[in-house]
């Protein structure tokens, strides 16, 4: 769906077909709902199909560096977060490298060592990151990370052109669940009972799962149904 098609959906939902009428939202403050439930909706899905949002990503290592910029050392414009980093290797037996909070690092490396391929990686900051043993040498795609991708905004209507995206990148499948988030939205700021609408939500992110699950890659789908209830 474009963007225009999702808030057309959202006031069709709520039963108000006409913009803004007193009380009720502008485009513009729709658009930015949208771009909040995209958020929303990717965190459940990435819970359940994490294989929609990998990506990954051959990291190159310099001598005696041990701080990377995610962005401009490595190039990763769509980051979210790693899943993992393993040596880029055909072994199927690679081991991931540890993952090390920045406090655990005199565990792994004393001063001085150095290594071909690290031991251990961690965050530095939330665009950096940190390897240890500091790399003994210069080479190009010994490490591959894998990441999630983070989905830019819906912030055109009418062009699907770089940067101008308007259909989601999410799977088509939970288009309307971007919808019905963006309702819970709406209908939070009027006070009005959730519990219809949170039980749609959870009953269409069911099917999706259901669509788009590979087999025995995912946790049960029942585990939606076993979240408590809203308080009436």
């Amino acid at each position: 769906m474009k963007r225009g098609e999702l808030r057309n959906l959202v006031r069709i939902l709520a039963d108000e077909l006409t913009e803004a009428p007193e009380g009720l939202f502008t485009d513009v403050e729709l658009n930015s709902l949208l771009n909040i439930s995209q958020r929303v909706v990717q965190r459940d899905l990435a819970n359940y199909i994490p294989w929609y949002f990998r990506k990954s990503k051959e990291l190159s290592l310099t001598l005696s560096k041990k701080v990377y910029s995610i962005s401009s050392d490595f190039l990763i414009t769509d980051f979210l977060i790693f899943e993992k980093i393993v040596p880029n290797v055909l072994q199927s037996e690679a081991r991931p490298l540890l993952y090390l909070e920045p406090k655990d690092i005199w565990l792994h490396e004393k001063v001085g060592d150095t290594a071909l391929v690290p031991k251990g990686w961690g965050y530095e900051t939330k665009d950096s990151v940190f390897f240890v043993p500091t790399p003994g040498q210069t080479q190009s795609g010994v490490l591959k990370a894998f990441y999630m991708m983070r989905i830019p905004d819906l912030n055109d209507d009418t062009s699907d052109e770089p940067p101008k995206v308007a259909t989601p990148l999410l799977p088509e499948e939970a288009h309307q669940l971007l919808a019905i988030d963006t309702l819970r939205q709406w209908f939070i700021r009027d006070q009005s009972n959730l519990n219809d609408i949170n039980q749609r939500y959870r009953e269409i992110l069911q099917n999706v799962i259901l669509q788009m699950s590979m087999p025995g890659s995912i946790r049960s789908v029942l585990e939606i149904q076993k979240e408590p209830s809203e308080k009436k």
